[in-house]
């Protein structure tokens, strides 16, 4: 028999002021997790934000474990946006975005910094890998409304602690390790991404044969 029907009035009357409460709670904490959704993911594409970057790094760091930042802006997007519109800019964005998070899989976190930028928090051990596989995501044109859009896209890499251990040092580091590949000749020819980052002495992305055997794979 069903409980409540055993109760007398008064107990009734506050059995179900409780059940009232606990589906208010529950409705509140529902509508608590739709505004943090909403304030660390990004309108456009769904990919967190930087406010989520800025708390995730912020986690890592903490941590004490070695990760790799990459700061990806995308090549050409200002000439479809002036040609196509922006409504063929946004869905490239949301394209490229979808491309990311497969090309990373579960080694990287995607965020979108602003417009077309992104950013990428890499596991240590995986991030000449990833970087490889994020080059080959651009090596195939996006398909927006019937067009078919080659977009291309300059990489920079920090790696901590090897170049810094403050969020403000490692994306000052990307960014400028991404402007060097940004203003390199290669990558005005080849409209791809070359080698992503400055070299620091035994990490992964020094300037060595081995970085220059993963630009030569990904040419």
């Amino acid at each position: 028999m069903d409980r409540k029907c055993l109760l007398n009035e008064p107990e009734e009357k506050l059995y179900w002021r409780s059940w009232q409460a606990e589906e208010e709670v529950s409705e509140l904490q529902r509508e608590l997790e739709h505004l943090r959704s909403l304030v660390y993911t990004d309108d456009l594409t769904g990919l967190p934000n930087m406010r989520a970057f800025e708390m995730d790094i912020q986690e890592v760091l903490g941590s004490g474990k070695a990760f790799g930042v990459c700061y990806i802006d995308l090549n050409r997007f200002k000439a479809i946006n002036d040609r196509y519109g922006h409504a063929d800019g946004d869905l490239a964005l949301i394209k490229t975005a979808e491309r990311l998070k497969h090309a990373v899989r579960s080694d990287a976190k995607v965020y979108r910094k602003c417009g077309d930028e992104f950013l990428l928090l890499i596991e240590e051990p995986t991030i000449q890998k990833t970087a490889r596989r994020v080059r080959q995501s651009f090596e195939m044109p996006v398909r927006v409304n019937g067009k078919l859009l080659m977009i291309g896209a300059s990489l920079g890499v920090s790696l901590s602690p090897a170049h810094g251990v403050t969020v403000q040092d490692l994306l000052m580091e990307a960014d400028f390790s991404m402007y060097e590949e940004k203003n390199s000749s290669r990558s005005v020819k080849n409209s791809n991404l070359s080698s992503p980052t400055r070299g620091v002495n035994g990490s992964p992305f020094s300037r060595n044969p081995t970085n220059d055997i993963v630009r030569k794979n990904n040419r």
